[in-house]
């Protein structure tokens, strides 16, 4: 998948997740440090306030949460047990491939945030919107996984195209085009081939400059 990035079109204030474990604990990363100087946006941390900012800012920014861990709190186990639900974040169309299983075109996963681990569930009841170079559009819904996917049996898109994420509140675009329905090959944890990270909720924040992530 080329030209990874996504911007913002309409930035939601909250995300419609259906998800209770996804986390707004900001006041968790104001507490320790005597000093509380220069630790991040909450300014915790160190006793002479300067010692932990790059931690700190990192966790003030991600609402007193460490970027890298899994915001619902649960996790695929079913191992290599075919579902739809099965292995989010995980690059789906490469395994369906080399598995010899159902043709999926388009499969993905919705987080919250950028650096979500594999296996972590992601968010549900969004709407991915794909609109490829005929114009035709194609829309999939995030299940309980945060997982979508474009079945082949209904429908291969025409690359390139455009893709959206929705949700009650907002909508979240892609800033480019994709030559690729196999999403997570390129929303790694770290992000891949211009990727910054995960494909993230509208109410997620922007990371990177301009808007972009």
């Amino acid at each position: 998948m080329r030209a990874m990035f996504w911007t913002i079109v309409v930035v939601a204030t909250a995300c419609s997740s259906g998800q209770a474990d996804v986390k707004d604990d900001s006041a968790a990363g104001a507490s320790d440090g005597a000093d509380g100087g220069a630790d991040g946006a909450d300014g915790a941390d160190g006793a002479d306030g300067g010692a932990d900012g790059t931690d700190s800012g990192a966790e003030g920014a991600d609402g007193g949460t460490d970027p890298y861990a899994c915001s619902s709190g649960t996790s695929w186990t079913g191992g290599d047990r075919e579902s739809p639900e099965m292995h989010p974040g995980v690059a789906c169309i490469d395994c369906h491939e080399a598995r010899g299983e159902r043709p999926i075109t388009v499969g993905g996963t919705v987080y919250p945030q950028a650096h979500e681990p594999d296996d972590c569930n992601g968010i549900s009841g969004l709407t991915v919107e794909l609109t490829d170079a005929r114009g035709e559009v194609f829309t999939m819904n995030t299940n309980r996984a945060g997982n979508f996917m474009l079945d082949g049996r209904s429908g291969t898109p025409t690359w390139p195209a455009h893709a959206v994420v929705r949700s009650a509140t907002g909508e979240r675009a892609m800033g480019g085009e994709i030559n690729s329905g196999d999403c997570n090959d390129c929303h790694t944890v770290e992000g891949a081939s211009g990727a910054p990270g995960r494909i993230q909720a509208p109410c997620a924040q922007a990371a990177g400059p301009a808007g972009l992530w």
